[in-house]
């Protein structure tokens, strides 16, 4: 039987004192006026209201990105269209798009090309903030080069400050290491930045890849 990502959507095929130092002589010490210390507390105020500035952006960063990969879908579709690999039979690049709603308060939005490779974006219905993008690779007259150097585009896209190496790293991670061979009919899961990634990688070209929010739950290995 095949093995299955536990993913949402799986009818499309499946988204922040004083140290002492010196002598200790009386002569040798600073008055502390009233003056001296109405500064250092207005100081010690000064640097608390920031502090509390900088946690309070610091969750509304953290409650932003959760379970999002933190973009858009226009976002990542320029990233997408600025490294996706060219082909002299099939045109990768992303065009126009529409929202598709679903029951379960999710809207999809597609992308095919040719008719062995499908790109889709996921968001909570009314938000514009991607939480996942998942490619299907069917198999037919796909090639196993072709889904890795779309995977590829696709993590650098959903995170841009991968290298190179970082890629090949999660690449190896995922078992995606030999674009010449067949699948090895598991599935994989890795994650870097926040981020998750899944593969189903099966024997006859079919492939499955996900990448989302590490904090979300409705994308699993299993």
């Amino acid at each position: 039987m095949k093995k299955r990502m536990a993913v949402l959507l799986l009818s499309l095929f499946f988204v922040f004192g004083l140290a002492a130092c010196g002598n200790n002589e009386s002569d040798n010490k600073t008055p502390v006026t009233a003056e001296n210390s109405a500064e250092k507390t207005n100081d010690n105020n000064d640097n608390n209201d920031k502090k509390d500035e900088g946690q309070k952006e610091q969750t509304a960063k953290t409650e932003l990105k959760e379970e999002q990969i933190g973009m858009t879908m226009d976002e990542f579709k320029t990233r997408y269209n600025e490294k996706v690999p060219s082909d002299d039979q099939i045109d990768f690049q992303m065009g126009d798009y529409n929202w598709d709603k679903k029951d379960d308060g999710i809207s999809t939005a597609g992308f095919e090309f040719g008719e062995d490779y499908v790109i889709t974006g996921m968001a909570n219905t009314g938000n514009e903030e991607l939480k996942a993008v998942l490619l299907e690779v069917k198999g037919g007259d796909s090639t196993r080069q072709t889904a890795f150097d779309l995977i590829r585009a696709i993590m650098q896209s959903s995170n841009p400050e991968l290298t190179t190496e970082n890629i090949d790293e999660l690449m190896k991670d995922l078992g995606l290491t030999n674009p010449d061979g067949d699948g090895n009919n598991t599935v994989s899961q890795t994650a870097r930045d926040g981020l998750k990634y899944l593969v189903n990688d099966e024997r006859s070209h079919w492939l499955e890849f996900v990448v989302a929010n590490e904090t979300d739950t409705d994308f699993e290995a299993e």
